[in-house]
């Protein structure tokens, strides 16, 4: 039988939404937002990823909401 998830594995994970896809259909962008424990907050940042690839990267970095 699987273990149930608890309350803590929440901080484990990248919830991603609102994903927007280019005009020529090779690159999305779309919102991570993730946990912080020690602020008892939730952050979200803006990710690019080629279609064509796979690669992902990062558009912003930091503690944003």
């Amino acid at each position: 039988m699987p273990e149930p998830i608890l309350a803590e594995d929440f901080l484990h994970y990248r919830l991603v939404s609102d994903p927007r896809v280019s005009p020529d259909g090779s690159a999305a962008v779309y919102v991570e937002q993730r946990a912080d424990a020690e602020k008892n907050a939730y952050f979200s940042n803006l990710r690019l990823v080629r279609l064509t690839d796979g690669e992902d990267r990062p558009l912003t970095q930091g503690e944003q909401r």
